[in-house]
């Protein structure tokens, strides 16, 4: 099935993603002070670690439980790892997404011996400027008591902000600066879409369609694109300027429905304990490749740049669901297609 060609209305699309929403891209370096092992993929101990270290440091009244508590509004804890109610979200029974998510590199080394610096990225998503201060704080606490099974302690060494989407990194704390530096985002416009490219699954990509998980065998591009039409709608109704139309009021169905020429996927499953369920749980999710038509309509290349650094489906709090977009030089001489 071809994909719809672009509007041609005469007029600008109202969802301009440029001033739509605002976050924090960040990359945080991690010195081992003893050998630590990851385990195989490491979103799971990151944010375990890293909500426990946040809770011990924020929690002035050691509730066991965040709902009802009269400061859970404006407590750091709540507002990053509790789903609260939010008055500007539709009555539909969606889930509020979390602000926040870890971007991890499955290929990165495992093993880091004393000395060894180990990096990962973390998006704070909306005007969250001010958890800033108190993650880094949790993350120097945590290192004192150590990360994974074996307590292995570090140093948070610095962090980094990225100024612009895929632009220029700049450093905003480490142990010599007196003062931490936020630098305020610069939004800048999606780039035309280049006439060949692909989506590159970086980790495991968790999409149901009518309750179920999508295998590669079910999977279509349009199922990508409608759950990241959900999913940056709820981010912008929970954390984005409410004067502004989402992306489920300016992005017709039609469009959403269009098949890649070419897909090469897989399924990939991980494991990961869960310490409110006391068991261990799988959660799988498609690898791989898909193959962008020459044409998108306009919006739908919006969602798809725009999901490059918020990410689409679930389970994107530990990670999971990043992919970037490669433009492809020769079709014919491309083995991934």
């Amino acid at each position: 099935m071809d994909a719809p060609s672009p509007r041609d209305t005469g007029q600008s699309s109202c969802w301009q993603p440029e001033a739509w929403l605002q976050w924090l891209n960040l990359r945080f370096e991690l010195r081992a002070m003893e050998d630590f092992v990851l385990p195989p993929y490491e979103g799971s101990t990151l944010r375990g670690m890293l909500g426990h270290a946040l809770k011990r440091l924020v929690c002035v009244l050691d509730s066991p439980r965040c709902p009802g508590c009269p400061l859970s509004q404006t407590c750091a804890y709540p507002r990053l790892f509790e789903t609260l109610p939010t008055h500007r979200l539709p009555q539909r029974g969606a889930d509020i997404p979390h602000p926040y998510l870890l971007r991890l590199d499955p290929d990165a080394p495992r093993h880091y011996p004393a000395g060894a610096s180990y990096r990962f990225g973390l998006v704070l998503i909306g005007r969250q400027h001010d958890l800033l201060p108190p993650l880094i704080q949790a993350f120097q606490q945590a290192g004192r008591k150590g990360l994974g099974r074996g307590r292995a302690r570090f140093q948070l060494a610095r962090v980094w902000q990225q100024t612009t989407p895929g632009g220029a990194w700049q450093e905003i704390h480490s142990p010599t600066r007196k003062k931490l530096q936020i630098i305020p985002m610069q939004p800048i416009a999606p780039p035309q879409q280049p006439r060949h490219a692909r989506i590159h699954l970086i980790t495991p990509l968790r999409i149901k369609r009518l309750g179920h998980l999508l295998h590669p065998q079910r999977f279509r591009l349009g199922d990508l694109l409608w759950s990241l039409r959900q999913r940056l709608t709820l981010l912008q109704q929970a954390y984005g300027p409410s004067h502004l139309p989402n992306a489920e009021a300016c992005i017709d169905d039609g469009c959403l429905d269009c098949a890649s020429p070419r897909q090469d996927l897989t399924w990939f499953d991980w494991t990961r304990y869960s310490n409110r369920q006391k068991t261990h749980m799988k959660l799988g999710g498609l690898m791989g490749q898909i193959q962008l038509p020459a044409r998108l309509d306009p919006d739908c290349w919006k969602l798809l740049w725009l999901g490059q650094w918020l990410h689409a489906g679930k389970t994107t709090s530990m990670g999971l669901g990043r992919y970037r977009i490669e433009p492809i030089t020769s079709l014919a001489h491309d083995t991934n297609t």
